[in-house]
Parts: C-alpha cells; sequence; structure tokens
C-alpha cells in the first residue's frame, strides 16, 4: 500500500514469501529504503540492486534495534549508511 499523502510505502505479505522475487521500483535520488528514528526494525534476506546512491539509510538520535541480516547489495555506491547514536 502507498500512502501517496505521506509518500510512505507499507507492505503487508498476505501469505509466505518464502523463495519468492518481489520488484519494487522507487524514483528516489539517494537511497532505495529510508528510515529516521526507528525502533525493533528487521530487513532480512533482500537485494539491494542497482541504484543511483545507496541501498539503505539508517538515520536519527533514538534508531536502536535494527537489524539487517542475509541482504545483498550490488550495483550500488553505497550499501548502508548509518548516522546518529
Amino acid at each position: 500500500f502507498i500512502d501517496k499523502t505521506t509518500g510512505k510505502l507499507y507492505v503487508y505479505p498476505t501469505g509466505d514469501l518464502e523463495d519468492q522475487k518481489i520488484t519494487y521500483a522507487y524514483d528516489n535520488q539517494e537511497q532505495m529504503w529510508y528510515f529516521a528514528n526507528c525502533k525493533n526494525l528487521i530487513i532480512n534476506g533482500i537485494r539491494f540492486s542497482t541504484g543511483r546512491r545507496r541501498g539503505i539509510s539508517i538515520v536519527g538520535p533514538i534508531t536502536e534495534g535494527v537489524i539487517v541480516q542475509k541482504c545483498s547489495f550490488d550495483n550500488l555506491n553505497d550499501g548502508i549508511y548509518i548516522e546518529g547514536n
């Protein structure tokens, strides 16, 4: 679901996504995914490929409990950018 008012993408899987291929197109010049001041987030098993800058940006002084695991990053300038405490 895309909330066009806030520009946020919400993903609600309807079933088991194991071994499924999902394509997500984006138009952001800086990063594919951006998280600010988030808590208890797990990003697991995603391939970030062919972008202009970075795959994931995680920023904010109160961000905590973020885990990025089993992901791959290719054809990007930066894989992951982290800023904050």
